[in-house]
């Protein structure tokens, strides 16, 4: 059997290969034949800082995915992967390259996506510094009106959506074909529990 080791002394190594390992297995556990299968992550006995998280190896081809087969398998995910606990987020912090996701459990959707949103918006003022007068003004209305008026009637009034599992950091850079199957594939995960049409 061959495999696939990521290997980083970065100091969010520990977080990154934690929340990648529990990512693949929750899709593995759903669709099986959608990644690799994840084997393990740890800490290298004779390293104290390098992490590593392991997989199968698959040999990919570097290709997008085939058009048709591809959005069903995604659909196919968000539909077997049900919340274990009913409930928005995840049981982990995963990474979404080196930012640290927001992935704090929620039984509100609205309430989940709001704070998972500020994060990315936090995230954006601390790279790219102070945002402008405009911005600040879009992002008042984006939390104050449109979260709200999209958001909450999907869950008021009788109406209730399950929280579904998602990639999460789903693009043509983390989807491949599978050299022997021909299937598409997706790697690189940090998953949560979500409204299954949010995929950022």
């Amino acid at each position: 059997m061959s495999y696939f080791l990521k290997v980083s002394q970065n100091k969010f190594a520990r977080k990154m290969f934690r929340g990648e390992y529990e990512s693949q297995k929750a899709i593995y556990e759903v669709c099986p034949d959608f990644c690799p299968r994840p084997i393990t992550w740890g800490v290298y006995q004779t390293v104290s800082d390098a992490y590593f998280f392991l997989s199968e190896f698959i040999d990919m081809v570097d290709e997008l995915p085939d058009l048709h087969q591809y959005p069903q398998k995604v659909a196919q995910m968000h539909k077997k992967g049900l919340a274990p606990d009913g409930r928005y987020g995840f049981h982990v912090q995963d990474m979404c390259a080196l930012l640290p996701m927001y992935v704090t459990k929620s039984d509100s959707w609205e309430d989940f996506f709001s704070k998972y949103m500020r994060h990315f918006m936090l995230a954006e003022k601390i790279g790219q510094g102070p945002a402008s007068k405009e911005l600040e003004r879009l992002e008042r209305i984006f939390f104050d009106r449109i979260i709200t008026r999209l958001c909450r009637p999907l869950e008021t009034g009788g109406r209730e959506i399950k929280p579904r599992l998602v990639h999460s950091d789903l693009w043509d850079g983390n989807s491949a074909i599978d050299a022997q199957t021909e299937n598409p594939i997706i790697y690189d995960s940090s998953c949560f529990y979500g409204h299954n049409e949010c995929e950022s």
